[in-house]
């Protein structure tokens, strides 16, 4: 009868947890979703510790994200995505994102990084989250543009199921880190930062091109592609493209007539 009305007890218990977005520990408590393998025992019975699955740390590679004071992050994170490919495509990263244009907050795109990719520090266990209170002030300020949209918070980043300061938590450092600070490129349009390796590689990844300007180091008789690289002088306007962005044919009608015309303004000057 005993383990009858136990049984009875956790399966009330359960649904109610789950209702609330929260999980539940083996002693039938609920908990937020934060606190499960956060590296702090939480559960009495401490079963939010047990059975956890943390990823090794990797590079933070999501373009919202890449003005954060950290560089390594991994999953799962507390929105339950698995891997940055998962939280990328997700509709959170569209709805950040698009409230961050509102300007309805300063602090909201911290807290929707530290969300969607959780620092990590290599050798620890633990995943710090975005303080309650850092949640609370910037749903004062976003939370009636999201009303006023029809829009709704994230279940997983409810601020009542973030730790508070009695916990370690994140709030946002003042000043903030810049490019230079963490060893990255700034890209002078839009402030993101790239790896200095992408620089002059062929390839714009800036979204104005600019890490591709200004590029030396073509070799005589080379040119170089408008979003760098050097091809062959003897390529260039051939009829195919050779550069990775196709500059070698662009406009190819008015430099063939400019350098037609520094060819006769040569010749005419060796006469005289």
């Amino acid at each position: 009868i005993v383990l009858l009305l136990l049984q009875h007890d956790r399966a009330s218990v359960c649904p109610a947890c789950r209702s609330q977005g929260l999980q539940e520990c083996d002693s039938g408590r609920c908990l937020p979703q934060a606190f499960v393998c956060d590296g702090d025992v939480d559960c009495d019975d401490g079963s939010d510790e047990e059975n956890c699955t943390i990823g090794l740390c990797e590079p933070v590679d999501l373009h919202l994200c890449e003005a954060l004071p950290y560089g390594l992050t991994r999953y799962p994170n507390v929105l339950g995505h698995h891997s940055q490919g998962e939280a990328g495509s997700s509709w959170e990263a569209t709805l950040f994102p698009a409230l961050a244009n509102t300007a309805c907050h300063p602090q909201l795109p911290f807290l929707a990084c530290t969300l969607l990719a959780p620092p990590c520090e290599p050798g620890s266990q633990q995943t710090k989250l975005p303080c309650r209170s850092l949640c609370e002030e910037v749903m004062k300020g976003c939370g009636g543009v999201l009303r006023a949209a029809g829009l709704v918070w994230p279940v997983g980043a409810d601020c009542a199921h973030l730790p508070d300061l009695s916990k370690t938590c994140l709030l946002p450092e003042d000043p903030p880190v810049g490019c230079n600070e963490r060893g990255m490129w700034e890209c002078p349009f839009d402030r993101r930062c790239i790896d200095p390796g992408l620089l002059c590689d062929g390839v714009a990844d800036c979204h104005d091109a600019s890490d591709e300007q200004h590029c030396v180091g073509c070799r005589e008789n080379e040119v170089m592609c408008q979003w760098g690289g050097c091809i062959a002088q003897r390529v260039w306007c051939d009829g195919q493209p050779d550069c990775p962005d196709a500059s070698d044919e662009w406009d190819c009608g008015t430099r063939l007539m400019e350098e037609k015309s520094r060819s006769n303004s040569g010749e005419k000057t060796s006469r005289e």
